[in-house]
Formats: structure tokens, sequence, C-alpha cells
């Protein structure tokens, strides 16, 4: 049997670590310092003459600059209604005279029917270009998923803003009956004229009808309230008027 031979433990690896550094802020900073403090200092009266012209600017923006003041005012929009009594059945977007109304806001006609109202011009050249004027200090949006517009107009006077968009509005609910009156007159104009035509019609094939029961021997009921076509043409007309 060999003798057993006592071996020494192999020495672990070295690791090397890098040494600590040093190296300060301010000592980094101590010649680029001083060199941007030179190039400053060398055009000092430049520096100074950006920054004065800068807050000569801002201070004259601020105290020439009008506030401006913004009025709000909501309308509700009615659902669209057919002027003829006849109920018809159709398939529409109930917001598309949302849309619609929004569009105669800021229509030319109304804003002058504004600017006379207000008197704010009596020239007809005048009245045009102040009419522009007014369109362009006006926002109408719609308020989402709603029958509802807002309708604003900014200006330098919190009073006139408010009178505007005020009178704005009242002027539109006159505009919108105005329109409905005369979309009421010309159905009413329209049923009257098929009423004359079809009287004459309608009279002959009554005639027609009573001849050929006699002819046959037929019994013809009478109609008190007469023909009821005709009947129910008056009833629509009297309804318009």
């Amino acid at each position: 049997m060999s003798d057993l031979v006592k071996r020494e433990p192999a020495p672990a690896p070295v690791v090397y670590e890098p040494k600590p550094q040093n190296i300060w802020l301010d000592e980094y900073l101590d010649g680029k310092e001083s060199k941007y403090v030179q190039i400053v200092l060398k055009r000092k009266w430049l520096v100074l003459s950006v920054v004065v012209i800068a807050l000569a600017a801002a201070a004259a923006w601020t105290f020439t600059t009008k506030p401006q003041y913004r009025s709000t005012a909501r309308i509700q929009i009615d659902p669209v209604q057919t002027v003829l009594p006849y109920k018809e059945i159709e398939m529409f977007d109930p917001y598309g005279n949302v849309e619609t109304q929004a569009e105669v806001l800021k229509s030319e006609v109304l804003a002058r029917r504004v600017v006379s109202q207000l008197k704010l011009a009596t020239d007809p050249d005048q009245v045009a270009r102040v009419s522009s004027w007014f369109i362009s200090r006006l926002t109408v949006s719609p308020v989402e998923k709603t029958q509802v517009l807002k309708v604003s107009f900014l200006s330098e006077a919190p009073q006139f803003a408010a009178t505007a968009v005020n009178t704005l509005a009242a002027e539109y609910v006159d505009y919108s009956f105005d329109s409905k009156r005369e979309s009421t007159d010309k159905a009413r104009a329209f049923l009257e004229r098929e009423l004359l035509a079809l009287k004459p019609k309608i009279e002959r094939s009554e005639a027609e009808l009573v001849q050929y029961a006699r002819d046959h021997n037929m019994l013809v009921p009478a109609d008190e309230k007469g023909n009821v076509v005709l009947q129910k043409l008056g009833d629509h007309l009297n309804h318009l008027r």
C-alpha cells in the first residue's frame, strides 16, 4: 500500500476590483465654469439687451391686449315635423336636424337680422361687412347625444357679448316661426289647388255612379255630409288655417 500524501488546497482565484476614483462634479466643472462665465461677461451687454427686449415685449403685449369675454346660450332644437297632416313613415337621422339648425344659426340671413335688431349698421354694404364680422365671432357646437346647440359669442365688451347671443337666440326663434308659417301657407295653397282640381272629377264620378245604379236598379245611399274625399280635404284645409 502506498503512503498517503497530504496535499495543500488550491489557492482561490484572485479577483481584481477597480480602485475608486475621487472625481467630484465641482472639480470637473471648475475649468468649464470659468470659461462659461467669461463668455457671458464678455457679452453681458448683448445678454442684458435681449432680456430687456423680451421683458418689454411681454409687458407691451400684456398691457395692450384687451381681454376677451365669451357669452354662451343653449338652444333646444325640436324634432322635424311635417306641415301637412299626413302621417308618413320614413327613416331619418334624429340628430340631422341639429346639424341643419347649427348652420342656420351661423347663416348670413340670421346675422343680418341681429345686426339690424341691434342697429349696428344701416347701409346695405356696411350691414354685409358687420354681418361677416358677427359670424366670425360666433361659435355653434352641438352638445353630444342631445338635441341642444351651444351658441357662444366672443367680444371685448362683456355686456355686448351677452346682448349679442341673447338677440341671436331670439331672432332664431322668430326666424323659425316665420319659416314654419311660410311652409304652412304654401301647404294651404297646395291643398286649395288640389281641392279645386279634384272637386269636378269627384262630382263627375258620383254622377256616373248614380246613373249606373239607376240603370241597374241599385240603391245608392245618400251621404248627408257630401263626398268623403272632399270632406277630408276640407278638414285638412281647415286644420292649416
